[in-house]
Parts: C-alpha cells; structure tokens; sequence
C-alpha cells in the first residue's frame, strides 16, 4: 500500500486539507516510502550544511513567528483568533503538541510544512 493510499484511509473533514497538502509534497517528490519522507523532512530542516534536532526545528519555527509584525494583515477577526490560539498552544511542554500546532500554523499563514514525516505520523494516529 503507498503512503498517499495509507493517509486516504484517514481523512476527515478536519484533516483534509492537511492529507492533500502532504500528499501533494509526496507526489511532486515523488515519495515512495516513510523513509523517504522521513529523510525529506530531515534534509529540508539542514541548515547550513547541519541537521537540525526536532527542538531546534520547533524553536526556528516558533522564532519566525514570533518575528513575523505582518502575519496578520489582511485576515479577517476569527482568522487572527484561530492564528493566536495555535501560536499560544505552541507553548506546551509536549514536543508532539508543539509540533501538532506549528503544523496548523504554517498552514494557516501558507507555509511550507516543515514536518511531512511527522505530519503523516498525527494523521495516522488520528491526532490531526
């Protein structure tokens, strides 16, 4: 079974849009297995020729939103709502949490997923 046909069996209403976005990264990567998401997303976290830790990858992330003064123009009041919620549930001692509501974030404010692998990880366990 492909990695795209394992996400299918776990889509929701809620989950949706985050399964086609991970599926799109797959096929666009042409991905054909969990290690190979999994080496995708440690290579797209390098920086400066260094793999970075989860932490390190969660800090840069929460630091770029922290240090983002234009994240909110031009979205409407429940949007701005929604963005401050996640930011502020960034803040929980849980690594999976931290990662669950960055994931959300970035795809609110339309960044790149820095996480695929662990994506795919919260969507199997029914966590996203």
């Amino acid at each position: 079974m492909t990695i795209i046909k394992q996400l299918q069996e776990h889509v929701t209403n809620e989950n949706i849009l985050y399964v086609e976005e991970l599926s799109k990264i797959i096929i666009e990567e042409n991905i054909k297995s969990l290690e190979e998401l999994k080496r995708y997303e440690i290579k797209y976290n390098e920086k400066n020729d260094k793999f970075l830790s989860i932490e390190e990858i969660i800090n840069e992330c929460i630091k770029n939103i922290d240090e983002s003064p234009y994240e909110y123009d031009g979205l409407l009041y429940d949007q701005i709502q929604k963005l401050k919620n996640e930011r502020k549930l960034m803040d929980d001692e849980l690594i999976d949490n931290k990662i669950l509501h960055i994931v959300k974030y970035y795809y609110l404010t339309n960044r790149d997923n820095p996480f695929p692998y662990l994506t795919y990880q919260l969507i199997v366990q029914n966590k996203l």
